[in-house]
């Protein structure tokens, strides 16, 4: 019997509302909800104009406050922090630092825009939770401020100078002439990144209060037993003398020398720290070298020898140094060794600044000029010439280098050894240190020029001095006018001078490379008349004059300079420009001098007496 079961089913339809049946918890959950959003809802409707509830900015309570207010007391509590000291501590001691000084600046805007943000920024989800979160927790805004780098890099580097306790590793030192080992000490160091935060927080605490400086220990690697294996070590180095064989003689070491010589330092071996036993460089230099001194020996530079027209290189002489390095090795490698023990102190060979192959490869050869001016014998000038002169006699000048007179000389003093003369100044010749010496500089500016070199730098005269060239000359002052030059030749230049009671000569030996140079001197031309001027002189009468200087006139003039070199022809042409030298007369300013007395006058003498009339005779008188 075939029995099959077939259901239709329709959908089932609810007619009418839906009915929402919550548990008891599910109403109790809702309640809770309920008043959160709504406290949130009330909390931000009031708090509209108002920083968000439990801010705090330091110890600024800014929760609840209006904007304005909130700005305020941020902008007074930053001039505090700017204009306050602040305090800080460390092992005792109260450090007192200026906000000033390290550049500190509390930016306002920035510390009230980060405050105002908070609960206002971010999903809805995150600032209600924000909103909720400040009515059981307070949130900490920070200062935004600036500190100049390189002031507190400096300040933290001091406090570590001074607080730093460095410590030290386990080693070995002598005590009353015997080895004994030394214990090892953690260091305890300020932790200088750390230092820089704590820098900022000291500065933005208030009321100010004094804030420690953070320290670090820094742990060793080795022990008291690494150490007094040293010990055991150091002493078998020791245990015999050691001689010092030198080029010129020996030198002895007892055993307390050596044991001053030795150091024990940090080695890793196999995964493990122990200390290495050896002669230290450092000691074999501090406390051999002055012995070894006197088996030293200067290097000698080369140098060169003229004769006549020509020059040949006198070679120079590598120097010996003492060579702590070496010689410490030495000493590690002869101590393992039994008595009696000698090993070789080590000298390192120094070469001179000139070498004899440098100095052969100047090509400095041949005389390439030379130029000669005379002076009157015996002023206080001649001896500034001969002075400048010594200064520069021997000066090598390489291919492409700038010679600088006053660079090579420097200013001209008393302590040199210049004396005063006359110089030009504002028109007249006064005295000063070193007056002459710009006829040097001319017989130098020659030499240049005839040399074809390349003049970088040259004035002349003011007022053209008849001793010299006209337009061919140059004065030097210090720190200007200068002269120089370049040596634009591939040789180099040798400067060599000499003098006399009446002359200086400047010659330059180097190699000519086919320069010939000769000089075209033009007219003299467009004259001025010198300028009349009068100075009181007390010491003068007055109406009397007296001419002081002679003065000379001006003109205008130019030299040219005609180098041929390889068929190939080069005019320079100097123009010169001399102002007329003042004639200057002094007129008397002085009180005028008597003249000769008048002779004492005659006394007058007294009048005439009348003379008495006689009556005549026979006439009786009445």
């Amino acid at each position: 019997m075939d029995t099959r079961l077939t259901t239709d089913t329709e959908p089932v339809r609810t007619r009418g509302r839906l009915r929402f049946h919550p548990s008891r918890r599910g109403w109790g959950l809702l309640v809770v909800a309920g008043l959160l959003l709504s406290t949130v809802l009330v909390d931000t409707a009031i708090g509209l104009g108002r920083i968000e509830s439990g801010v705090r900015v330091g110890d600024l309570e800014l929760g609840g406050k209006r904007f304005g207010e909130a700005e305020r007391l941020l902008v007074q509590r930053s001039k505090q922090l700017a204009e306050e000291s602040a305090i800080f501590e460390a092992k005792g001691e109260r450090l007192v630092v200026d906000p000033a000084d390290v550049g500190y600046f509390p930016d306002v805007d920035a510390t009230f825009a980060r405050a105002r943000a908070v609960g206002r920024e971010g999903n809805p989800l995150g600032r209600g939770w924000t909103r909720l979160r400040a009515y059981f927790a307070t949130t900490e805004v920070a200062w935004r401020s600036t500190l100049e780098n390189e002031a507190s890099t400096e300040l933290i580097a001091g406090w570590a100078k001074r607080f730093d306790e460095p410590g030290n590793e386990a080693g070995i030192e002598v005590r009353n002439g015997r080895i004994a080992a030394v214990e090892p000490t953690p260091g305890r160091l300020l932790d200088r990144r750390a230092a820089r935060r704590t820098l900022i927080a000291g500065i933005e605490t208030w009321p100010r209060e004094a804030v420690p400086l953070p320290f670090r220990t820094e742990g060793r690697r080795t022990d008291a037993a690494d150490a007094a294996d040293a010990v055991r070590r150091a002493n078998q180095l020791i245990a015999d003398p050691i001689t010092l064989t030198t080029p010129s003689g020996s030198v002895e070491l007892s055993t307390s020398e050596l044991a001053e010589l030795l150091e024990a330092v940090p080695v890793r071996r196999r995964g493990d720290w122990a200390l290495d036993v050896r002669f230290a460089p450092e000691k074999v230099s501090e406390e051999l070298g002055e012995r070894m001194k006197s088996f030293e020996r200067e290097p000698v530079n080369a140098s060169f020898a003229v004769s006549g027209g020509s020059v040949s290189v006198r070679p120079g002489q590598d120097g010996l140094r003492f060579d702590a390095e070496k010689t410490a090795a030495a000493l590690d490698e002869v101590a393992s060794q039994s008595a009696p023990r000698s090993t070789e102190a080590a000298f390192s060979s120094t070469p001179p600044k000139l070498t004899t192959e440098a100095a052969e490869a100047l090509n400095i050869t041949q005389l390439v000029s030379t130029f000669t001016t005379n002076h009157p014998c015996c002023q206080p000038r001649v001896k500034n010439i001969h002075k400048i002169a010594a200064t520069v006699d021997g000066m090598v000048v390489r291919p492409g280098e700038t010679f600088s007179l006053n660079e090579r000389v420097g200013k001209r003093t008393v302590e040199k050894g210049y004396v005063l003369a006359p110089m030009i100044f504002d028109g007249e010749f006064k005295d000063d240190v070193g007056g002459g010496v710009s006829q040097f500089a001319t017989t130098m500016y020659n030499a240049i020029f005839f040399g074809g070199y390349d003049i970088v730098t040259a004035k002349a005269h003011s007022y053209y001095i008849s001793r010299y060239p006209p337009g061919r000359e140059a004065t030097i002052s210090w720190p200007a006018p200068d002269l120089k030059f370049r040596n634009d030749s591939r040789s180099g230049i040798l400067i060599k001078t000499s003098y006399s009671n009446t002359a200086i000569t400047v010659s330059f030996y180097g190699n000519k490379e086919g320069r010939r140079v000769t000089a075209e001197t033009g007219e003299r031309t467009n004259f001025t008349d010198p300028p009349v001027k009068r100075e009181p002189n007390p010491a003068l009468s007055p109406g009397a004059e007296r001419v002081k200087q002679g003065g000379s006139r001006g003109f205008d003039i130019t030299v040219t300079r005609v180098i041929e070199r390889d068929g190939k022809v080069t005019r320079e042409r100097i123009f010169t420009r001399y102002k007329a030298e003042p004639r200057i007369i002094e007129y008397g300013t002085g009180t005028p001098r008597p003249s000769s007395p008048a002779p004492d006058p005659q006394p007058t003498p007294p009048p005439p007496q009348p003379t008495p009339t006689q009556a005549p005779q026979g006439t009786p008188s009445s």
